[in-house]
């Protein structure tokens, strides 16, 4: 049980912390008004049955209503209690819908604290991890945290104060009744518990883990589409994304079943024990007015206790079948935030700072091996960069040249050996990183207007149009732009379907010119594009020349046959350092 308010207190935060005190004095409020609710009944119905005996019980009470005949005594009563259930109703209204506004509110900041966890996570982080699990954690998760856990402990609090105090008043006036009637709910609850405790916990695990394995199979049945129709593999998806939803579907439905079962096993006991109260209370002796005034208070509190008591366990059900899932969104987090919290390169990540002006950037035996392999990717890597020059990195598939790129933006730390600027480490990682555009293989690209994806991450109002016209003619796209039937209002469409291979490559490097990046990476930038959209990609690459410093990775050789240095590596190791005629043996 420590265990799980720990994790509870952790997901919570300072705003959330401050609030819960609030919402449980109006918990207790609630409750307070539910007790005169049930007693106002109580004496109701003992004025009805037995005016006169009430007055005399009541003598105070009497000498104010002297002068009423007892039907318009029994009449202002009954208007009193409308009036009072009516405010209660008002009020317990006004407290249900402040919990779910605080609930909503407390799901969108956990939501953005956990995306803000994801994207500044280091980046050997999301090499391990499937996308589709961090957006099951953070659409299903969390959801699934305010939604089954969070807000039914709050209901749990909530009705918790009713019971006990709707009990405690039965219990002043009838303690041994009241003494039976708890026993009865307390053995009812038990038992279920005992039989369903260990389902719930392991439905609720299903359902957890079925949801991001759905997610997974639509996202890889999507984004393959072209793949699997030409090979005509669309049932297997099907068949896959079938069965997963079968067990979701049977995992949920027993959650629920289960969740349900309370609800009629209460009502059903109470109308049993008012019937045994009634037939004991006549066999006993006691006046039927007597009767009908005990038993009238005990409908009443019954009333009132059916759909507590069956939150009560349904409540403690919910929470205990989802627990699961506020395990996973605990443990995300805190292995995220004790990362970032202990790195001060990342934390630099949330600031806004200037460009780190540099000339040289100087590898020093820098050796670097993934998490979970049992090789090195990179080797005794010790290479000079000048600001300014063209750089080609070449060789064969996993020879270390993309790592080699992600140590130089300061992604991977080198396992030894040091990454130098002008002879010093890298201090803050967001000045560094300023410099830098990053143009991979497949371009990312917003499924938005083309103004949007040259000025990515800018509000509209911040963009600037004289840029944007500017960058549009340093890309060689004017021609293009002319052509979209909005110009750069135009939508590009999912990843960019309205434009060609080179054309993308052109927005991308429109999107450096725009955020002013001195060195430009361009990754496997013209491997997937015919030989004409190459060219125009390596036309672009020599107007670029002194202007920008250029890191191009490569498998054509064309494509860096104009940088100013060339490095040859093989299984992580730099084996060649020089001109193309140098390192590749033919003149360009």
């Amino acid at each position: 049980m420590k265990k799980y308010f720990t994790q509870l207190s952790y997901l919570l935060d300072s705003q959330a912390k401050k609030t819960i005190p609030l919402l449980i004095l109006s918990f207790l409020f609630s409750s307070v008004l539910d007790v005169i609710g049930v007693g106002l009944i109580g004496v109701f119905l003992g004025l009805l049955t037995n005016p006169h005996f009430f007055l005399q019980k009541f003598p105070d009470l009497a000498f104010l209503l002297q002068g009423l005949s007892e039907k318009k005594i029994i009449g202002l009563f009954g208007v009193l209690i409308i009036v009072a259930f009516a405010v209660k109703a008002i009020l317990t209204l006004l407290i249900q819908a402040k919990v779910i506004f605080f609930c909503q509110l407390l799901l969108v900041r956990l939501k953005n604290r956990m995306m803000i966890a994801y994207q500044y996570a280091p980046y050997t982080y999301h090499l391990q991890r499937n996308s589709s699990y961090l957006i099951s954690r953070i659409q299903d998760n969390i959801g699934s945290f305010i939604g089954n856990v969070f807000l039914p402990l709050l209901n749990l609090i909530s009705s918790g104060f009713i019971a006990i105090s709707i009990l405690s008043l039965l219990a002043i006036l009838h303690p041994f009744i009241t003494l039976f009637l708890v026993s009865m709910f307390f053995s009812v609850g038990l038992v279920f518990d005992l039989f369903v405790k260990q389902k719930l916990s392991s439905m609720g695990k299903i359902v957890s883990l079925s949801n991001g394995e759905m997610i997974k199979t639509i996202h890889h049945s999507l984004h393959g589409l072209t793949e699997i129709r030409v090979l005509g593999r669309e049932d297997y998806f099907l068949q896959w994304l079938s069965k997963i939803s079968h067990r979701y579907a049977h995992a949920a439905g027993i959650l629920v079943a289960l969740q349900q079962i309370p609800r009629y096993l209460i009502e059903n006991m109470i109308a049993i024990f008012i019937i045994g109260l009634t037939l004991g209370g006549i066999a006993a002796g006691f006046s039927i007015s007597g009767v009908v005034a005990m038993v009238g208070m005990f409908a009443a509190a019954g009333a009132r206790l059916l759909p507590t008591v069956t939150q009560i366990m349904s409540a403690i059900n919910q929470i205990r079948g989802y627990l699961y899932q506020t395990q996973l969104v605990y443990e995300e987090l805190v292995e995220l935030e004790s990362i970032t919290k202990g790195s001060k390169k990342i934390k630099s990540l949330y600031q806004k700072f200037d460009k780190l002006t540099f000339s040289t950037i100087f590898l020093s035996n820098v050796n670097y091996q993934y998490p979970h392999t049992d090789y090195s990717a990179l080797k005794n890597v010790n290479i000079t960069l000048h600001k300014g020059q063209s750089i080609g990195l070449v060789g064969p598939s996993g020879a270390g040249k993309s790592t080699l790129v992600n140590v130089i933006l300061g992604f991977l730390e080198p396992e030894s050996g040091q990454l130098l600027i002008d002879g010093k480490p890298i201090d803050n990682l967001r000045e560094w990183l300023n410099n830098f555009a990053y143009i991979p293989q497949i371009i990312f690209l917003l499924d938005d207007t083309l103004r949007r994806n040259i000025a990515l991450g800018i509000d509209d109002h911040e963009i600037d149009e004289d840029r944007i016209t500017k960058v549009i003619q340093m890309a060689q796209l004017t021609e293009v732009v002319q052509q979209l039937p909005e110009g750069v209002d135009t939508l590009l469409g999912e990843n960019g379907v309205r434009l060609s291979g080179g054309q993308r490559q052109r927005v991308a490097l429109a999107r450096a010119f725009y955020h002013e990046r001195d060195v430009i990476i361009m990754d496997e930038a013209t491997s997937s594009l015919d030989h004409e959209t190459e060219q125009e990609v390596i036309n672009t690459i020599k107007t670029l020349k002194g202007n920008k410093t250029l890191i191009v990775i490569a498998h054509r050789l064309s494509t860096v046959e104009n940088c100013d240095i060339l490095l040859r590596l093989e299984k992580g190791r730099i084996t060649k350092v020089g001109s193309f005629a140098d390192v590749v043996g033919i003149s360009s």
